[in-house]
């Protein structure tokens, strides 16, 4: 599950990017990577890491509507072309 959010306020010249995913590890934790920066930039990276996945999807969701709550949406779904 990858979610990507982005903020884009032209009057104060803001262009940024939230993205959070829910990803196992071989060891049988739940990972949430969260990555931010600047649209069209390299970002940041954060590794969160939980016993199991509810408590990161859990994690995950309240960190979305932090997200979205400070100006955030989410990005709608891209259908590939073939």
């Amino acid at each position: 599950m990858v979610q990507v959010l982005q903020k884009i306020n032209h009057v104060k010249g803001q262009s940024r990017f939230y993205a959070i995913s829910v990803a196992p590890t071989l060891f049988g934790e739940t990972c949430v990577i969260s990555e931010w920066g600047r649209i069209g930039a390299g970002g940041k990276l954060r590794h969160s890491y939980f016993a199991d996945a509810t408590a990161a999807e859990r994690f995950a969701n309240n960190l979305r509507a932090r997200k979205e709550r400070r100006g955030y949406a989410v990005l709608p779904e891209q259908v590939p072309l073939l």
